[in-house]
């Protein structure tokens, strides 16, 4: 009922405040943004358990080539060793195997292009 006095009304009661929605909009934002963040970092995290995960398995097959490799070039080593001199070396290749000597040699990486 209106009685012809005025009632000051308090700042922000009744009224819209813009500056007051977009800091609540920025604060919106932010909590998305951080969501986005956030699955991110986990799909992030999954990627590298699962390339840890293939690293180790490549690391085993490789320990294994290695041991298998040892077994197959220890016996070309003894028998260069009682054959040949130190300057002798075998090369093994897909077609077939070479046994060379270094009589002389030079090294240089001046012409090599970057």
């Amino acid at each position: 009922m209106d009685n012809g006095t005025y009632t000051p009304v308090p700042p922000g009661y009744g009224e819209v405040s813009w500056e007051k929605d977009e800091r609540v909009q920025k604060i919106h934002d932010l909590m998305e943004e951080k969501k986005e963040l956030l699955l991110r970092i986990r799909k992030l995290e999954r990627e590298n358990a699962e390339l840890k995960a293939e690293k180790s398995r490549m690391e085993a097959g490789t320990g294994h080539m290695l041991e298998k490799f040892e077994g197959l070039a220890k016996p070309l080593i003894k028998f260069i060793n009682e054959n040949f001199d130190p300057h002798t070396t075998i090369t093994i290749g897909p077609l077939g195997a070479e046994i060379t000597r270094g009589e002389m040699a030079f090294r240089t990486e001046e012409f090599l292009a970057d």
